[in-house]
């Protein structure tokens, strides 16, 4: 059976280390998606590594497009499904993470902040909506859309204002697909990461991030809609 991950987003942190994990596991097919053309190709080579690590034959592929641009998504979206077909699991893993102090930053790069936090996912869930839910159909599938939050679309920090406001736009569109795509067989769920991913880090690394990815889809019959990753302290103005 073919399973497809598409990863919109794609990069050396929660992308690469979902990718690899389910790479590891049962997914026979990973479409990376991400601008720099250049850091794709890294990423292809470590997930590749990944899955020949744990003994599988997996066929991992890179698209290079930018999710803030309707179009260049739905050309990558396109050329995914002439490859592999339907998809699975699609994580929505993009976000300009940068600082972005109140009133030092242009309307410009708020405006890109939003488009490719909420209107790439837009886009993508309107494309692969009908894609997962076709797989719905088929016994021993769990076709899942998982959203890569963090906590300060609910707590906001002035210094990473742009972020915050298009995290909250992001969730609140999340949260609006989870209720549209539920009837169809789709479990769409936001994981909150809330605090700094380092791959030293007990609680916030790539790798152990990924576990819970892993369980969302696992258990997506539960139906969570937000899982939170946690330390108990996250964004604070003392650990940015």
């Amino acid at each position: 059976m073919t399973r497809l991950l598409i990863v919109l987003g794609s990069g050396p942190g929660i992308g690469v280390g979902v990718a690899s994990h389910f790479a590891s596991s049962t997914f026979t097919h990973i479409a990376l998606v991400a601008r720099t053309a250049s850091r794709l190709s890294t990423d292809v080579s470590s997930v590749q590594a990944a899955a020949e690590h744990a003994g599988k034959q997996v066929t991992v592929k890179a698209y290079p497009a930018d999710l803030a641009d309707t179009a260049s998504l739905t050309t990558a979206l396109e050329s995914i499904k002439n490859d592999f077909g339907a998809p699975e699991v699609v994580i929505y893993n993009a976000a300009r993470t940068g600082k972005s102090g109140l009133f030092e930053v242009d309307e410009e790069r708020v405006l890109s902040d939003y488009k490719v936090t909420t209107l790439g996912l837009y886009t993508a869930a309107k494309i692969l909506a009908p894609q997962l839910a076709s797989l719905a159909k088929e016994e021993g599938r769990s076709p899942a859309l998982i959203v890569t939050s963090g906590g300060l679309y609910k707590t906001p920090y002035h210094p990473f204002f742009s972020l915050a406001q298009s995290k909250a736009s992001q969730h609140n569109l999340t949260m609006s697909l989870a209720q549209k795509l539920a009837p169809e067989g789709i479990h769409v769920c936001a994981i909150i990461v809330h605090g700094l991913v380092k791959p030293e880090s007990e609680i916030f690394s790539p790798a152990n991030i990924a576990k819970t990815y892993w369980k969302v889809y696992e258990e997506g019959v539960k139906g969570e809609r937000e899982v939170w990753i946690t330390d108990g302290k996250g964004w604070t103005p003392t650990n940015l």
